[in-house]
């Protein structure tokens, strides 16, 4: 990972997504780049012209939105673009050759009828690149293991391979978590522990330490349930599970947790 682009709003939750992208852009030594999107209804706007709606766009930018990321990682750059925040963040992640988009999960400043928001929700069923969302009246914990979701999908496998190369750069512990549904006989078990050795393989190829925990229950409520027992910094998981309905880009487990979790969600798309 070498560039981070991070979208804002000046909302409480976009301010919260800037300082963790400025924090993991300093742990990488990443370049990071803090974009807007001018819209109507941008946060602190009256309706007005174009014109100098953006020069305020640009001085909010330039001074409160990102004063505390200044002071983690000053040598950052800003953007501000024009439409819609759904669609222009994608674009300007590609425009820039980003390699992780970071957005917070709900903000009032783009358009108000949007909530995990809309904003979140749509670049997480479209993005090409690895996306973290900050989440809703959580907490974003600066240490704590990488929690990474195995089920053998290529959804999965993506994920792992991205987690592998965080979890080296940033040397951190790597939780893998498997979740099955039914109550399994012992050669059950016996079968998961071997199938989870193969996926989680890229972990050991990096050196990653690593625990494997092999859980039963609905994946989504056993993840939450971890958040808490185990404080990772980071959830990911594949933008495709093993499941689901094949006209949908996200999975119905990472759309929960997208909604619900306690922690900044990383999601990984097939493409990775």
């Amino acid at each position: 990972m070498q560039r981070i682009l991070v979208g804002t709003d000046g909302s409480g939750a976009a301010t919260e997504a800037v300082a963790w992208a400025a924090n993991l852009a300093r742990s990488l030594d990443d370049d990071l780049i803090v974009a807007t999107v001018l819209t109507p209804g941008l946060a602190g706007l009256d309706a007005g012209d174009t014109a100098e709606q953006r020069s305020r766009v640009v001085h909010l930018l330039d001074t409160e939105w990102c004063d505390a990321a200044r002071a983690v990682r000053p040598d950052l750059h800003t953007l501000v673009l024009e439409g819609d925040p759904r669609t222009r963040l994608l674009d300007a992640a590609a425009s820039e050759h980003s390699d992780l988009l970071v957005v917070g999960s709900s903000g009032t400043g783009w358009f108000p009828a949007l909530h995990l928001g809309h904003v979140a929700h749509a670049i997480a069923h479209h993005t090409n690149v690895p996306l973290v969302v900050l989440p809703r009246d959580g907490h974003a914990p600066t240490s704590g293991p990488l929690l990474v979701g195995v089920d053998g999908s290529a959804g999965s496998a993506a994920a792992i391979r991205w987690t592998a190369d965080l979890a080296r750069s940033l040397d951190r512990e790597v939780l893998a978590v498997h979740v099955h549904p039914e109550r399994g006989r012992p050669e059950r078990h016996a079968e998961l522990e071997q199938r989870c050795a193969e996926w989680t393989a890229p972990l050991r190829s990096a050196r990653v330490t690593t625990r494997v925990l092999i859980l039963e229950g609905w994946p989504a409520k056993v993840i939450a349930d971890l958040e808490v027992a185990e404080h990772p910094a980071l959830v990911v998981v594949g933008a495709r599970g093993a499941g689901g309905f094949r006209d949908l880009r996200l999975g119905s487990t990472s759309l929960q947790l997208l909604h619900h979790a306690r922690t900044p969600i990383a999601i990984v798309p097939l493409s990775e």
